[in-house]
């Protein structure tokens, strides 16, 4: 810890450690370490700020694991390192337009389309991550949408976050399939024989937009196409 943050180890003792998170990032923590009690074994990883010894505000990346059934360790174990460097002033429009185009870039038979605001706020992400998250979803988008078909990207500004959706005219996902969707290696059965890679796209996807503080969700009709919506918060403040 004196080397993350600059605190000596005996001046944490009796420190509520939600007390060195930043105010914006408390409740995403306390949602992350409340399913890790929740199931012996289970592990997670998420970023956010910690409050140095000097007052400042450091990223950090920390991953949890409960070992409560451990005889050897009966406790919650943390690792934690430094990944400030990694979040940067990133122009959401440029990343998005980016992002789309190289995902045109792959594909004759489909056309993707933008609707973006002209001028979005600045936003504080890891953003190749983001990036990741994106290429992801659009690589979906393009895998499941017949040929012909056109895919959507809608972005949009929320406040203090920004939205952006991803539409297309695939298969869609059955109401069964909906709650499995960001298990790893699950697929939907109506997906199997259009299926490529090893069905971790969308988990991947769920992880770095979590660990943003941001949110996934999905609607979708069979045989009409599904539209994944991604929400971040901007963190620029």
């Amino acid at each position: 810890m004196r080397q993350l943050l600059g605190y000596a180890p005996e001046e944490l003792i009796g420190t509520n450690a939600f007390d060195l998170i930043h105010p914006e990032d408390v409740a995403t923590t306390q949602q992350v370490f409340a399913r890790i009690l929740a199931a012996l074994g289970a592990s997670e990883t998420a970023e956010y700020r910690l409050r140095r010894e000097n007052g400042s505000w450091r990223w950090c990346e920390g991953t949890s694991t409960n070992l409560l059934d451990d005889p050897s360790v009966e406790a919650i174990v943390g690792s934690f390192h430094d990944v400030t460097d990694r979040h940067e002033a990133v122009d959401v429009a440029a990343l998005v337009t980016a992002t789309v185009e190289q995902a045109q870039a792959t594909t004759d038979t489909h056309t993707l389309r933008m609707e973006i605001p002209a001028r979005l706020p600045t936003a504080q992400w890891d953003a190749d991550r983001i990036i990741q998250a994106l290429r992801n979803l659009l690589s979906n988008a393009i895998k499941y949408t017949p040929a012909g078909g056109e895919i959507v990207v809608r972005v949009q500004g929320m406040g203090d976050a920004v939205q952006i959706a991803v539409t297309d005219q695939g298969i869609g996902i059955p109401d069964e399939a909906m709650r499995r969707l960001f298990v790893p290696f699950y697929r939907a059965e109506n997906a199997q024989v259009e299926a490529r890679g090893m069905g971790l796209g969308l988990t991947v996807s769920k992880g770095f937009v979590e660990a943003h503080g941001g949110h996934i969700g999905v609607a979708s009709v069979v045989g009409e196409g599904s539209a994944f919506t991604v929400i971040l918060p901007y963190r620029d403040g």
